[in-house]
């Protein structure tokens, strides 16, 4: 009796053993596949980094140039009288007032939109990282634009209607105005297209890291349980 029992507990231990080895080399694999992918998730996030840098250096680059353009046709049409160029000088501080007051119309804090519109983004403004040197919007604009997504039951929004009605959304917002855009070269819709592909892509990747993470944290619970069992 004693001799089967002993045989029993020893092809209990074989087991638990071959299991412990298949948990360990299963541990070991699954942490190089997600060395792999942290690695991928670093060159993606990189090359958004560069692609980011690479626009706002042509937008630079190239800031004002059509304007210039406009600037020196308009300048060699009026050169003829000083009427002309009075008239020039007028319209030129007539666009500066009205950039002026496009500027100071549009909300930067959550102060500036309506109490309901607060009380929707608050949560979300509060816990936003915002580098200003990096974005065009403001703040309080890249909070709406978050809290529109998570409104969406489309999983990736960005098509050129769906940026149409986030642009439309904003407007009954408050958030900008019909035919505003920030300091960008291009269309807004373009600049907000690419700016919600980029939120999704971003969300995607921190979901994809939370869920490698999880699953690593359980077949470490794992890898603990088969070194605690004791036996008898």
């Amino acid at each position: 009796m004693t001799s089967e029992k002993s045989s029993t507990m020893d092809d209990v231990l074989i087991e638990m053993e071959a299991i412990r080895e298949f948990v360990v080399e299963s541990l070991a694999e699954f942490r190089s596949e997600l060395s792999a992918m942290n690695l991928k998730i670093q060159s993606a996030d990189k090359k958004t980094d560069e692609l980011d840098n690479s626009y706002k250096d042509f937008c630079e680059k190239y800031s004002g140039l059509e304007e210039r353009i406009e600037n020196i046709f308009q300048s060699s049409r009026n050169s003829s009288t000083d009427s002309g160029k009075r008239k020039y000088i007028s319209d030129d501080e007539e666009e500066e007032e009205d950039e002026e007051e496009d500027e100071t119309s549009i909300p930067s804090t959550l102060d500036d939109i309506s109490p309901q519109v607060k009380e929707n983004l608050k949560k979300i403004y509060n816990n936003l990282s915002y580098m200003k040197d990096k974005e065009k919007v403001t703040k309080v604009q890249l909070t709406f634009i978050h809290y529109w997504l998570l409104q969406k039951d489309s999983n990736c929004p960005t098509k050129a209607d769906d940026i149409k009605e986030l642009i439309s959304d904003g407007i009954k917002a408050g958030l900008w105005k019909q035919g505003w855009k920030p300091d960008i070269r291009g269309e807004f819709q373009i600049y907000l297209q690419d700016k919600v592909k980029n939120i999704v892509k971003k969300a995607k990747i921190a979901k994809e890291k939370a869920r490698l993470k999880k699953d690593l944290e359980s077949c470490e619970d794992l890898l603990e349980s088969c070194h605690s069992v004791h036996f008898d």
